[in-house]
């Protein structure tokens, strides 16, 4: 007999594309996928043991009318099942018509009916073969999943760098390393930004248009006329973390930003972490200076 799944236990569309940005697990593929496919296919499975009987028997070349009795649990089964199922359209509408000429044509014998059953079930096994899945090992699962992988203060001082935070996460992931090391060059260029804005260099106001050397000068000379000014512990502390940041931002663009912007170097998952940890540390910093 086949097994039957419950209303809970069967989605209408398969989550994975429901939901194609999730995670996974063997789990939910088996949860949905194999208990449907083993129902579907335990139906025809089911016709055909019947088929053969009635051929062993001699009807084989008989109208389906004398033994469609015998065919109505499988069948009212595969109808149970068909819209629940993320079948080609091709694949949907064969089992329509099948369903349908079991049903009431009359002029159909056994053997046409095997012939249409080992036909549906190939075309079945196509359809299962679309979906791939990309595993992704259990220790970089985080960084796909999380949504502020550097943390809230982060995401709130730089809510446009959001978007190249998640991808680089989602890069190193599904081992994109040059990928991951792009997303996060973009993010450090939101944190050069805010740097500029912090020190209150000339060209602030356009400083997404600047190249980052152009930028990276003008920080560090404004630092430097701010040094001459009147030092408290405090200005002093702030000025230091300053300089570091700046340090930073031209540490990133010789040792990555330039690479791997012009296509000069591609990289490899301890360098991708590397980069990852260095972005991570700057950008929360500076997330400190901005709301302080």
């Amino acid at each position: 007999m086949t097994p039957q799944l419950t209303e809970a236990q069967t989605p209408s569309i398969a989550p994975w594309i429901a939901e194609p940005y999730r995670l996974w697990s063997h789990l939910d593929m088996l949860d949905f996928h194999a208990a449907l496919f083993v129902i579907v296919m335990g139906h025809l499975s089911d016709m055909t043991a019947i088929i053969v009987a009635l051929n062993i028997q001699g009807f084989g070349n008989d109208s389906m009318s004398h033994v469609r009795e015998q065919f109505r649990e499988p069948l009212s089964g595969l109808v149970r099942e068909i819209d629940k199922l993320p079948f080609s359209p091709v694949t949907n509408d064969m089992l329509q018509r099948f369903v349908r000429r079991i049903e009431t044509e009359d002029q159909m014998t056994l053997n046409m009916a095997a012939e249409h059953t080992k036909v549906i079930r190939n075309a079945i096994l196509v359809d299962m073969t679309e979906a791939w899945f990309l595993m992704v090992p259990a220790t970089r699962r985080h960084f796909y999943l999380e949504r502020e992988p550097f943390g809230e203060a982060v995401i709130t001082a730089f809510p446009n760098a959001t978007f190249d935070i998640i991808e680089a996460g989602k890069s190193i992931a599904l081992d994109r390393w040059t990928a991951a090391v792009f997303h996060l060059m973009r993010v450090v260029e939101h944190g050069l930004r805010a740097l500029a804005v912090l020190v209150e260099i000339p060209m602030a106001a356009e400083v997404e248009f600047e190249q980052w050397r152009n930028v990276i000068d003008q920080i560090q000379k404004q630092i430097r006329a701010m040094e001459q000014e009147t030092r408290t512990p405090e200005r002093t502390a702030r000025l230091r973390v300053y300089a570091d940041a700046a340090s930073q931002c031209w540490f990133f663009k010789e040792a990555w930003r330039n690479h791997v912007s012009h296509s000069r170097s591609k990289y490899v998952e301890n360098e991708a972490l590397e980069v990852w940890d260095h972005v991570r540390s700057f950008m929360q910093r500076l997330a400190v200076l901005r709301q302080s």
